[in-house]
């Protein structure tokens, strides 16, 4: 026990993390005998290194100086000002052995299991609810492993009396800037229902705070939050999910609106997605539910897309969409501006921010009728022929490099205000990604290309098929199809993966029989076959694909026979081509990954299963 003792301030954490291991094993075999006589020591040195000290940073400035590298780091630029120092030292440097020791805890409460719940002391929960306010977010991590570790051991009665002060701590942790912290936190709060969630009053003092919180990172950016969190809300809430929703809709509606103002842009984007589920999902089974908080909801999508990050802009476009179709006439003040906004991103330099701006024009067609229907058709008239006027040296990402800035393109130009300054560590989000909102707006600021604007006013077409499949036809597919024939310029080929895409949709939303006519003879469906047969060989892989998926759909549609006659009355060399391609299994997508610098993933959730 005295070695144990001595090595806990070891300057090798490795030797650090051998205590706790051996300590587990004390424990197991000698019971909790060995906690009493390491608790004092161990609880002192947690104490003593939450705050970091100035002959600390001395030490590790010392250590710099020998390894010859502080003449090479900017930070370290007055040694003999020690204040300073600790200042300019990074979040997760000067702790010492903080973060071990917590580790050694966790390892103790796993060998004693339920002997250690009378020790589980105000000391513990001091302990935790410091390390969740901790600016170390390996210290937040730990903290709330040791958490969850405390609830596992624990029996419901032990939970029932120490929750009152844990689970504010565990909501705290769900709501981390820190995608880690998260999980971590996610593992007490599943750990915490597992053991609480049969007894009625947990439920209703508890359920207020944590049901919003999961609700949201079910659709969080980190993998392992957003799925280790839906598992949790299909073990918690099963088919009950609308219930609780509905009961608890203050505190959700209240949460989503903080969260669309959070720092972190990927919190922003989640609260989006949040938004949009509840207008897709809930408003059609108890509307009444978030009516009250339409107002609030609306001002914080609005300010959403605004937002510096097209991650941000996009998810919010969607949930607009979604939130005009689920409540036009309180959706009507804002509507001029909103038009404005959509119509403007739907000639975005980002492929997705472009389709879901027409998604959201054509829920608002849905909703707003026939005014609405011929305002929109005016801008499709007038973008979808601009790829005609594209300059040949056409750009894909205008005044964007390849390289991406925590989901945002960066820019070429050199940008002085923001050059050669404090650096930020991975996921110090908040000074890059600024949040819109009022006169700030940072959707507008790359220049948009001519083709960009024709492949958005393709994705319109298809809205505003499904909405008025008449109107459309009688516009003319022509206008359409005349797209495939450009090829003058560099993403032609990106514009034409667009148009094949959605032909078949346009196809299917017009109707058998009004699509047949356009095989008769001086139609436009030569037109269509040419386009298509020319780009299944296209030296883009995309475009290739996606026009084989194209009349693939278009022979099952209409029928395969009745296809391939009209394609030997056109062009005979095709006909072995496109029996090849009817035998072929297709899968819709692009063959190859698409070039955008992020690619915004639609997901089902088991939300779904209890509205349904």
């Amino acid at each position: 026990m005295e070695i144990c003792k001595r090595m806990i301030s070891d300057k090798e954490f490795r030797v650090r993390i051998a205590v706790g291991t051996l300590m587990k094993t004390l424990v197991v075999t000698q019971g909790i005998q060995i906690y009493v006589q390491y608790k004092e020591v161990l609880l002192a040195d947690i104490e003593n290194h939450f705050v970091r000290k100035v002959d600390e940073a001395e030490e590790d400035l010392g250590q710099l100086l020998n390894q010859q590298v502080y003449y090479d780091n900017p930070k370290l630029q007055d040694p003999g000002d020690k204040e300073a120092w600790l200042k300019k030292m990074h979040d997760t440097e000067g702790w010492q052995n903080l973060e071990t020791s917590m580790r050694i805890l966790q390892n103790i409460i796993e060998g004693a299991q339920l002997s250690f719940a009378p020790y589980i002391s105000s000391d513990i929960f001091k302990i935790l609810l410091r390390s969740s306010k901790h600016l170390n977010r390996f210290v937040r991590e730990i903290g709330y492993f040791v958490c969850n570790t405390i609830f596992s051991i624990c029996d419901l009665e032990t939970i029932k009396k120490i929750s009152p002060e844990f689970a504010p701590v565990v909501g705290k942790g769900l709501a981390d800037n820190w995608s880690q912290v998260r999980y971590a936190a996610s593992t007490a709060c599943r750990t915490f229902w597992e053991k609480g969630n049969s007894d009625q009053e947990m439920r209703e003092l508890y359920y207020p705070m944590l049901i919003p919180r999961m609700c949201l990172n079910r659709y969080y950016i980190a993998e392992g939050v957003k799925l280790y969190s839906l598992k949790t809300w299909m073990n918690v809430v099963g088919e009950k999910g609308l219930e609780y929703v509905v009961k608890y809709s203050k505190e959700v509606c209240d949460y989503y609106v903080m969260q669309c103002r959070a720092e972190n842009h990927a919190v922003r984007e989640a609260a989006c997605h949040c938004i949009s589920e509840l207008c897709s999902k809930v408003v059609p089974m108890k509307r009444e539910a978030v009516a009250p908080f339409v107002e609030s909801l609306l001002s914080a999508l609005m300010d959403c897309f605004k937002d510096m990050s097209w991650p941000v802009r996009d998810s919010a476009c969607v949930a607009l969409g979604q939130f005009v179709k689920a409540f036009p006439e309180e959706s009507k003040s804002v509507l001029p501006e909103l038009k404005k906004l959509w119509t403007s991103h739907l000639g975005d330099n980002i492929n997705s921010v472009r389709e879901n701006s027409a998604v959201a024009l054509g829920n608002a067609v849905r909703a707003f009728g026939e005014t609405m229907f011929e305002e929109v058709m005016q801008t499709l008239k007038e973008w979808l022929p601009l790829a005609f006027t594209q300059p040949e040296d056409s750009k894909k990402f205008t005044n964007l490099s390849e390289e991406t800035q925590f989901g945002v393109a960066k820019p070429k130009e050199i940008d002085i205000e923001h050059t050669d300054k404090q650096m930020y560590s991975c996921g110090g989000l908040a000074p890059t990604l600024r949040k819109g909102g009022g006169d700030q707006d940072f959707g507008f600021q790359k220049a948009q290309e001519p083709w960009e604007k024709s492949d958005g006013a393709i994705y319109l077409f298809r809205e505003l098929a499904i909405a008025h499949p008449k109107k459309i036809i009688s516009f003319g597919l022509k206008n359409l199809y005349e797209l495939g024939r450009v090829q003058e310029f560099k993403h032609s080929a990106n514009m034409k993966e667009t148009l094949f895409k959605v032909i078949p949709d346009i196809m299917k939303a017009v109707g058998k029989n009004p699509f047949k006519t356009q095989m008769d003879p001086g139609n436009d469906f030569q037109l269509l076959i040419e386009i298509l047969f020319k780009n299944i060989n296209n030296n883009n892989r995309n475009c290739a694909h996606e026009a084989k998926i194209c009349i693939h759909e278009i022979g099952k549609f209409l029928g395969t026979n009745i296809l391939k006659g009209r394609i030997e009355e056109i062009n005979p060399h095709w006909v072995q081509d496109y029996l090849q391609i009817m035998s072929t299994p297709m899968v819709a997508g692009p063959l190859i990954p698409v070039e955008y610098p992020h690619k915004l993933e639609q997901f089902e959730y088991y939300f779904v299963t209890s509205m349904t």
